[in-house]
């Protein structure tokens, strides 16, 4: 492998680990909340999404540097969301429906519009 793959490769793995663990710590926060909060199942749903969003925008904010950063956020928000399905699908069951799919399309989205953020910020 180039330096030139490397490089791409090692931007599109920290920007997983990172969104992934951001994404499983706050998670976990937000549970500790919902214990002892009397939360609608609304809130909880539209928390998780931004916890998602937010993640996947500082994983690809950290960790994408310039240059083809709608390609490079869109394969990071792919990744992700692949990531996310299995591990929350081994830890709490569930299958495919609208609503996955619907996920899959917001983390691609957020991954590109972040990738172009910031590629462009840090020019």
């Amino acid at each position: 492998m180039d330096g030139e793959n490397k490089k791409f490769s090692m931007q599109l793995f920290l920007g997983l680990t990172v969104s992934a663990a951001l994404t499983l710590i706050l998670i976990l926060i937000f549970a500790i909340i919902v214990k002892y909060a009397n939360l609608s199942d609304g809130v909880i749903k539209a928390v998780n999404q931004f916890i998602k969003c937010i993640s996947l925008f500082l994983g690809c904010f950290f960790c994408v540097k310039e240059g083809k950063g709608l390609f490079k956020g869109a394969i990071i928000g792919v990744l992700y969301f692949g990531f996310m399905l299995i591990l929350f699908s081994v830890l709490g069951g569930g299958g495919f429906s609208l609503a996955t799919l619907l996920d899959g399309v917001l983390c691609l989205t957020v991954g590109g519009a972040s990738g172009i953020i910031t590629a462009n910020v840090k020019k």
